[in-house]
């Protein structure tokens, strides 16, 4: 159980530290993380890319608070009313960071949690449709 309790506490420390330092930038547009290009290491795709790009502000404190209730929860014992709340915040946390994500990622929506400079970009599902309908273009 510590051993757990140590990764979900550093991971909890590193994600926070980096959010910290990289959100104020890539709200107001100065980052250097682009939705652009995807990286050649990531295998879904520019429009998936953009999407976990414009998510990145949002998501990522749901993330934190998951791993942080993880900690509380393996620093707990199993029948205390510890344990119990670190694994509702850790679960609730893992379910709305995983809707917020996928709501930014395939809708772009909802706008106020995308940086400004990405509000208008499309969502991957909308991505997908022009690509698709540029395709019919050519081949006809």
């Amino acid at each position: 159980m510590m051993f757990g309790a140590a990764v979900c506490i550093a991971l909890s420390i590193g994600l926070a530290t980096i959010w910290a330092r990289a959100a104020p930038r890539h709200w107001r547009g100065e980052s250097r993380l682009s939705g652009e290009q995807a990286p050649p290491w990531f295998p879904f795709g520019e429009p998936v890319w953009r999407g976990v790009v414009r998510s990145y502000v949002a998501w990522t404190p749901l993330v934190v608070l998951m791993f942080g209730g993880g900690a509380v929860g393996a620093l707990s014992d199993e029948s205390s009313a510890a344990y119990d709340a670190g694994m509702a915040v850790a679960s609730v946390s893992l379910l709305l960071g995983a809707a917020v994500h996928s709501a930014i990622l395939f809708f772009n929506r909802p706008r106020f949690l995308v940086p400004p400079g990405l509000r208008d970009e499309p969502g991957a599902l909308e991505a997908w449709r022009r690509q698709r309908r540029r395709a019919r273009r050519y081949r006809a």
